[in-house]
């Protein structure tokens, strides 16, 4: 539904809750509804969970009146659960001065022309002939729900295995599912299903479940990740002795075969309770960071140890994953020319004036230019930082670096993926190993990038989003610092972080070797260019042996990784 109707929606019934509804708008109101069945079933979700909660008994009735449907179902389960929520909600502070008279108030706030009242015999006979018509439409719509109807999809399974042999071929990516398909029986691998009102659901077997309605779930046994929108605001997941109802949520659920189950809410709150199967016994709002254990035998519900990687949220054939959380890309991994699964390759170099190369070490020289990486499609390309007049280039599509501190422009190294010691290594005056606090970099469990001022490289996230469209590129994670490779000599380097041009992450005039500081820079949908760079901290350049401005400058950024989720 859209956002413009939804609302138009909410104020006409706003104003029939309030007696205040005009003729006329109710027939506006019919006109919305009319021929609609998700606005039909809006507005009954919206009345009846108002008549719960303001207590009034004639709209309690007559939304009674617009559906015949079990008790069980979904919503009526709801409407129960929402009232413990009401008892728990907090208190309203009420203004307790006394209200001005009765006449001072007619007087001071005449009924607008435009929305002229009507009497409550009148108003009632109206509304009940509004209700009337979306008994007739709902009757239709919820008809057809007892029928089955298609309300969900298959959107994508990694290594499924179902029970149900004969359906196996049936019950691919893209497959449609209905509120009359026979409960499913998922051997092993995982599904995740997109249903129309959007909510997602990641299946991981051994599972059972079945689709009672477009926002209700049965789930005997299994485990269950849900991810509920603003439009799926209801959604229920039963188990055999517990409801859980999303209150906008990301949620797990694992139903036990004892039939015990546990919930554990990721994001939002939900309601959690507990029946026989015929009333409530126990219920309880569950906030997020928190989980909760319902117990099968006592029917009672009591806290349980939050896990949030107890779930698989998501997966990606595509690309074989699995996240039970966020979902990380190894940029030593993407440097090297891999998709970020790692692991990484071990010694691979880049050439700000050549590209991919054997050498390690390219002794004092500049680059004048900005060098794309055509044969990396998420490598966008190399620059030497700081040594030309004209401001800085840092993109292909020439994206600048408006305030680069001036350099020298010179690079000793060329940029390092998991550098072999024996690249870096010279005898009696340059270790070649990367060490930080007792942890050694440049391995397969600690692929790091060295940046010897004065290097920078720039990636393109909308590849990466392009490659991997089904998650949402959320921050760049790393530690930088620089490498003592046992030189006496002193050190001094910056660091930067940049998003198309802006400065997103700065430390300048690093001094002290061996030592790592923790970055993280969030990433918006819109940014487009992510670049490192080092730059020389300002040090004069005299052109001796271990007195030019870069030199011991072996910056590192450690575990430099993309976050998704």
């Amino acid at each position: 539904m859209d956002e413009p109707i939804q609302k138009t929606l909410e104020e006409y019934l706003i104003l029939a809750l309030e007696d205040a509804i005009s003729e006329d708008d109710a027939q506006r109101l019919n006109h919305l509804l009319k021929g609609h069945p998700e606005r039909i079933r809006y507005a009954i979700r919206f009345l009846q969970l108002a008549s719960h909660i303001k207590q009034s008994k004639k709209l309690a009735a007559m939304s009674k009146a617009w559906l015949s449907i079990d008790p069980g179902d979904s919503f009526s389960g709801f409407l129960k659960l929402m009232a413990e929520y009401e008892k728990a909600a907090e208190a309203v502070e009420v203004d307790s001065r006394p209200s001005p008279p009765a006449a001072a108030v007619c007087k001071a706030a005449p009924v607008p022309a435009s929305r002229p009242r009507v009497s409550r015999l009148s108003l009632a006979a109206l509304f009940l002939s509004s209700a009337a018509l979306i008994f007739i439409f709902a009757y239709a719509y919820w008809g057809q729900i007892s029928g089955g109807v298609e309300t969900a999809t298959i959107y994508d399974s990694i290594r499924a295995c179902w029970a149900e042999k004969n359906l196996q071929a049936e019950l691919k990516n893209g497959a449609r599912l209905s509120t009359k398909s026979a409960p499913l029986r998922l051997l092993e691998g995982t599904v995740k299903i997109r249903f129309d009102n959007g909510a997602v659901l990641v299946l991981e077997g051994p599972a059972e479940f079945r689709i009672l309605a477009p926002d209700h779930v049965q789930l005997p046994s299994g485990s269950l990740y849900a991810s509920i929108g603003p439009e799926a605001f209801g959604f229920t997941v039963s188990t055999k002795n517990a409801k859980v109802v999303d209150l906008g949520t990301e949620f797990g659920i694992q139903a036990h075969q004892s039939g015990d189950s546990e919930v554990h809410v990721v994001k939002g709150k939900t309601v959690v309770a507990a029946s026989d199967g015929k009333k409530l016994r126990d219920s309880q709002i569950v906030l997020n960071g928190t989980a909760r254990w319902v117990d099968a035998r006592s029917r009672t519900i009591r806290e349980a140890v939050f896990n949030p990687d107890k779930f698989v949220r998501n997966i990606d054939s595509r690309h074989n994953l699995l996240s039970r959380g966020k979902l990380t890309l190894d940029l030593a991994d993407i440097t090297a020319g891999g998709s970020g699964r790692g692991p990484a390759k071990l010694d691979v170099w880049l050439d700000p004036k050549n590209g991919y190369t054997p050498s390690s070490i390219h002794e004092h020289d500049t680059s004048e230019h900005y060098l794309p990486i055509p044969s990396n499609p998420y490598v966008d390309g190399l620059f030497v930082p700081g040594g030309q007049s004209s401001t800085q280039i840092i993109s292909s599509e020439h994206d600048r670096f408006v305030d680069c501190p001036q350099t020298s422009g010179l690079f000793y190294a060329n940029l390092g993926v998991n550098p072999a010691p024996s690249s870096l290594r010279i005898n009696g005056r340059r270790d070649g190993l990367i060490s930080f606090q007792d942890t050694i970099y440049g391995t397969a469990e600690h692929p790091c990038l060295v940046l010897h001022a004065n290097l920078g490289i720039t990636y393109d996230l909308r590849a990466v989003r392009n490659e991997y469209s089904e998650w949402k590129l959320d921050r760049f994670t790393a530690r930088v610092g620089i490498a003592d490779l046992k030189e006496p000599y002193p050190c001094n380097a910056d660091f930067w972080v940049l998003v198309d041009g802006q400065v997103r992450y700065c430390l300048k005039n690093c001094r002290e070797k061996g030592k790592l500081a923790d970055v993280s820079v969030e990433l918006r949908p819109t940014d487009r260019f992510l670049t490192l760079m080092t730059t020389d901290g300002g040090d004069p350049d005299v052109p001796r042996i271990y007195e030019r401005a870069i030199s011991c400058d072996w910056c590192v950024f450690a575990e430099p990784v993309l976050e998704l989720r």
